[in-house]
């Protein structure tokens, strides 16, 4: 009956930790609400352009005679984006300033600061 209680108890730690992990996880997407485009803070022709959920989903880069698109995708605070034309990604980090402002740190991407470009378009969600 003792070893029940203890394998009920763990259970249920194990239960409300990974709820609460979750439950993190959507708020920390939430605030980066990625989707839509993103200009670079001192130059508005360098654009990220961020196309499906709030967890991943396709990309186009654009920086005055450069396009790259791929693949994106968020793994706790990394930015994984992977060209159409790569076979394997390339991780940065990715930190939340406040709202419509982050921060992309990496290869090649050293200390970006990107503000989310504002329009008066709301885009409707899919329900989950």
């Amino acid at each position: 009956m003792g070893s029940l209680i203890v394998v009920a108890a763990i259970a249920i730690i194990v239960f409300v930790w990974v709820q609460k992990t979750r439950m993190a996880r959507k708020k920390w997407l939430n605030l980066l609400d990625l989707p839509g485009t993103w200009e670079l803070a001192d130059n508005a022709s360098t654009t990220f352009e961020f196309i499906g959920d709030l967890s991943g989903g396709n990309y186009i880069f654009s920086s005055n005679n450069m396009l790259e698109s791929g693949g994106w995708q968020i793994s706790g605070n990394m930015l994984l984006l992977t060209p159409n034309d790569a076979k394997e990604g390339t991780s940065f980090e990715i930190r939340w300033f406040k709202l419509g402002e982050i921060g992309i740190h990496g290869p090649g991407r050293e200390r970006q600061v990107y503000q989310k470009r504002v329009d008066n378009v709301v885009r409707l969600r899919p329900r989950a």
